[in-house]
This record gives structure tokens, sequence and C-alpha cells, in this order.
């Protein structure tokens, strides 16, 4: 059977069985390289230690967690930014992000860095300001006409697509998993039902 492998700490080499590393994927644990080691980790975990990022840039990270926000109240500290990246970082069929479903013609990195330099772009122009320094009230005006596709100066795939994507992404990491469900008053009643929730 197959191993993973990595460091640990003190040099040692660690072996996790393929099946377990599997089963931890399977709960919404993604392995973050801490200090050489690949570690378990939900997308909460991993930004509250401050792992490091894979595709996204500082500016963007901000952005996509600002956007989050809007769509899906409390996706920024479910770690969207970082469930996002690590999904970027993947391959294309390993991928949990909407935008497999899309149907593009260009890769899941350049998609998510067009549509949010598109939604900065649009922010200056109808406000004045970048998304990140809007009011509420503001960003929910500018989501509005981003999912009508009512942006004038966007660049990329629809802005309606890069909506549908990242409220897609929030949801996810927000409502994901049993508890998330159960926040949102719906019984949960899984045909089966998993050992426990992933990234919790």
């Amino acid at each position: 059977m197959r191993s993973l492998t990595h460091s640990s700490e003190n040099g040692q080499i660690m072996k996790q069985d393929r099946r377990q590393f599997i089963k931890n994927a399977g709960l919404g644990l993604l392995a973050f390289n801490v200090g050489g080691v690949a570690t378990m980790l939900s997308p909460a975990e991993a930004r509250s230690q401050g792992i490091g990022y894979q595709v996204l840039n500082r500016a963007e990270v901000s952005l996509l967690e600002a956007l989050g926000e809007t769509l899906v109240p409390t996706s920024a500290e479910a770690g969207i930014a970082y469930f996002v990246d690590f999904q970027l970082g993947s391959s294309i069929r390993e991928t949990k992000l909407a935008v497999r479903y899309l149907g593009l013609d260009m890769s899941y990195p350049e998609f998510y860095r067009l549509g949010l330099a598109s939604v900065d772009k649009s922010s200056w122009t109808s406000f004045g300001r970048p998304f990140v320094k809007l009011a509420e009230k503001e960003r929910v005006e500018l989501v509005r006409r981003m999912m009508k596709d009512k942006l004038g100066d966007w660049d990329g795939a629809p802005a309606s697509k890069f909506y549908y994507a990242v409220k897609s992404d929030g949801a996810d990491v927000v409502y994901g998993t049993q508890k998330g469900i159960e926040r949102l008053g719906v019984p949960y009643m899984p045909h089966i039902v998993p050992p426990s929730d992933w990234g919790e």
C-alpha cells in the first residue's frame, strides 16, 4: 500500500497511511505545510495559525475575505481564502471549487485573479475606494450588480459566474458540516452519517 511521507520536527521520517490521508481529506481537513511537516488542518485552523498561502497574494486574500463576508457571513473566519488557495494549488481533477462546473476556457487561478481584480476595479469606478474599504451597503450594491452582470468594467469570465463561484466557496466552508447545516435550522439527514464534521 502506498504511504505519504513527510519529515517530522526532529528529522525522523513519518509515514501516514494513504487511507487515513483520504479519510482526513473527506472530513474537510487539508494538508498544510507547517514547519516542513504536512499537517492536517481545517481552513479555519490554518487561518488562526497564519499558515502561508500557495497561490493568492495578501491583497487578493484580503479582497476574497471581504467579498466572501458580503456573500456568506462568517466565511472569512471559516477560512474561505485558505480553502480557495489550497484548491487552486491542487490538480484540476481534485479541486473542490465550484468553478470546475462552469466550463470556463481559462485556468482556475486566472479566473480568481481576474475576478478579484475586476471587483476592485468596479469598486473604484463606482465608489472611488477599494472594495475592502467600502461600507456594507456599498458592498451589497456592488454585489447585486455583479450577480446581474451589470458591472461595465469587468475582465475575464462573466461577473455572475464569479459571484456564483465565490458564494459557493463561502457556503461550502461555512455550511459544509453537520453543525453548519444545524445553524440553518435544517435537520441533518444524511444517507450515510460521516464519522465527524469536516473542518471542525
